[in-house]
């Protein structure tokens, strides 16, 4: 997106380098004359090739999206499943406030674990 609104690459590289610089971040922060900024390496200006690329990924992540979810149709019709898991989610939970706290609680502890497991 960045190669498609005009400025944008511009904006996006100076702002990057001031919050990367920390004197020119506290300056700005200060509202003090920030020293000259350094310039980012490794920022390119879109092309024709990257945008042909990436239309093609997105093609191409697509078809397989498709592909597996007409394959995950076909095989859920050909085969019952064992547990109904809708069904067990309903019977684990009958409506008291302790019930609420519980899943409160498993819900914030598989999202720590997400968390900590993301930062490691």
């Amino acid at each position: 997106s960045l190669g498609l609104v005009p400025g944008l690459l511009t904006a996006a590289t100076r702002a990057t380098g001031d919050w990367i610089e920390r004197s020119r971040y506290v300056a700005w922060v200060y509202g003090q004359t920030p020293p000259p900024a350094a310039t980012v390496a490794g920022v390119s200006t879109a092309s024709f090739r990257s945008g042909l690329v990436g239309l093609g990924c997105a093609g191409l992540a697509m078809l397989l999206a498709r592909v597996s979810l007409s394959t995950h149709a076909r095989n859920l019709a050909a085969r019952q499943p064992k547990w109904n898991l809708p069904k067990l989610l309903n019977d684990l939970h009958s409506g008291y406030v302790g019930d609420y706290i519980v899943w409160l609680m498993v819900g914030l502890t598989l999202l720590g674990a997400a968390l900590a497991a993301a930062v490691r």
